[in-house]
């Protein structure tokens, strides 16, 4: 499966978005995901209005199949911009900005570098 993580500056001045950010995916049984880059992605400038996205891939399958013993749904992520302590807990939403849950086989959501939109 893939999704998207969203960052918009909405700020008076520009920003700087350098590496990952930190990600962790609440699942309904108690078990969490966390969100994983390779390498040190270029920082990403944004101006007022604009946005950082990357995209997320993950699995919801269990190789054979939908797997019941995965760690159910998942909804809300806990989000840090990279070298930041502080989180923002933000809920999971479809393309039409309506709640939504997902499932998500395995402690990993692999993430792209950030890039500009």
């Amino acid at each position: 499966m893939t999704a998207e993580l969203v960052a918009v500056n909405s700020g008076p001045h520009s920003c700087s978005l350098a590496g990952y950010p930190k990600l962790e995916i609440r699942m309904d049984k108690g078990s969490r995901a966390h969100g994983a880059g390779q390498g040190s992605p270029a920082p990403v400038t944004l101006d007022t209005g604009r946005k950082a996205v990357i995209d997320l891939r993950y699995s919801e399958m269990n190789g054979k199949g939908p797997d019941t013993e995965c760690p159910a749904t998942a909804s809300p992520a806990d989000v840090a911009a990279p070298g930041d302590s502080a989180t923002v807990r933000v809920p999971m939403v479809d393309q039409n900005a309506k709640p939504t849950k997902d499932t998500i086989c395995g402690a990993e959501v692999r993430m792209s570098a950030p890039v500009a939109r």
